[in-house]
């Protein structure tokens, strides 16, 4: 049996994820199909919309066999950390292929550039012309004749991280392409038939449409993300978190007055320190991550279907890390579930003070467990 591996963030899980699990199985109808799913924060440097329980049962509904936690420490890194982490989570869980979604169906050409590393020394004559860093990389490219027009959309992107950590981590992995369907990672277009991630929680968040099940908006982070903030100025803790830079830390002291997350990010922003990458070193600030890098020290299950309990029980004899299905029971490792565990907290709150009603604490959920023949959802 063909173990599949699905790198994700299910934020939220929505017709275009299930496409891609549709096409896997239309191809591979014997395989288990995994995922590992970033837990209470997001790659974008953002608190998760929906629960991670919420999503991991979307996911199994949608045809997922296995949920395993991506820990926040892992998920808030750049694009090259974040795909690391992922494989090399994905590689303890035995999976034999990734699959991933791409504007482009072109793996011959997202290889080249996957096969090609880019050294800080590289792109500098490029940054001091006055370019982005994503601009950079692309003259890079550029300059070694290679098609670098697949690698400025974000899909792309982390498609050429993935065979990069690959190659780097020197891990027996089958590439598996889905060309991605639908609007663009960016677009906004609520009533495209496929529309993205993005377009949903901004259509929640407004009230444009709506949902039974509580969620969370980024902004209910703003005051305690400020807070920490200007904490971490204040006993210069901020020069030990990840993502650090002076030049931003300087920034960052003239506008520490903001009110709002964004118009200081906004404010704070250059051309070689992205929005997004100020929004992941705030979110480390918050929950005092300091690694310059981060791997899973440990595999957290979230739900699966009766195929992905085997592939539990195959993990259980593989894997080097610890295997935790009800934390209750992970007491002893409690030093590598502190991170998470105050993200939860973090989560927890934000939660019950947007929803008022009560989530479910971590320590007392099983994983969700779904079965296809019944269709019912135990937990």
């Amino acid at each position: 049996m063909h173990k599949i591996g699905i790198i994700a963030e299910y934020n939220p899980f929505h017709k275009g994820h299930a496409y891609m699990i549709d096409t896997i199985k239309s191809s591979y109808p014997d395989s288990a199909i995994i995922a590992v799913m970033s837990g209470d924060f997001t790659q974008r440097g953002e608190i998760a919309i929906y629960d991670k329980y919420y999503r991991a049962k979307k996911a199994l509904e949608g045809g997922v066999d296995l949920v395993a936690m991506l820990p926040a420490s892992c998920s808030l890194q750049s694009a090259q950390g974040f795909a690391r982490a992922g494989i090399s989570l994905l590689k303890e869980l035995g999976c034999t292929h990734i699959a991933f979604g791409a504007e482009d169906d072109n793996l011959t050409v997202l290889k080249s550039l996957a096969d090609t590393d880019i050294a800080k020394e590289d792109i500098a004559p490029f940054l001091k012309e006055g370019m982005s860093y994503p601009a950079a990389v692309e003259r890079f490219y550029k300059s070694l004749g290679l098609d670098c027009s697949l690698a400025k959309s974000p899909n792309n992107t982390l498609a050429i991280e993935y065979l990069r950590a690959i190659r780097i981590l020197k891990i027996d992995m089958t590439p598996i392409l889905v060309k991605r369907c639908g609007a663009g990672y960016n677009s906004t277009d609520i009533d495209n038939p496929y529309p993205s991630a993005m377009a949903i929680r901004q259509a929640l968040i407004s009230g444009h449409i709506t949902s039974e099940e509580g969620f969370v908006a980024d902004t209910d982070l703003d005051e305690i993300t400020l807070y920490s903030l200007k904490k971490a100025l204040y006993d210069n803790s901020i020069r030990n978190i990840r993502g650090y830079h002076e030049y931003l830390e300087n920034k960052l002291r003239k506008e520490a007055d903001y009110t709002d997350v964004d118009s200081l990010i906004t404010s704070v922003k250059s051309k070689d320190i992205t929005y997004q990458a100020i929004k992941r070193h705030l979110c480390c600030i918050l929950l005092g991550i300091t690694q310059s890098e981060s791997y899973p020290e440990y595999i957290r299950i979230l739900g699966f279907t009766k195929k992905g309990q085997l592939c539990i029980r195959d993990i259980k004899g593989k894997t080097s890390l610890p295997v935790i299905t009800t934390l209750a029971k992970a007491k002893s490792i409690t030093s590598l579930t502190r991170t998470d565990d105050f993200a939860h907290e973090i989560y927890k709150d934000a939660y019950q003070r947007r929803n008022h009603t009560v989530l479910t604490p971590d320590y007392k959920r099983p994983p969700i467990i779904y079965d296809f023949s019944r269709s019912p959802f135990l937990d």
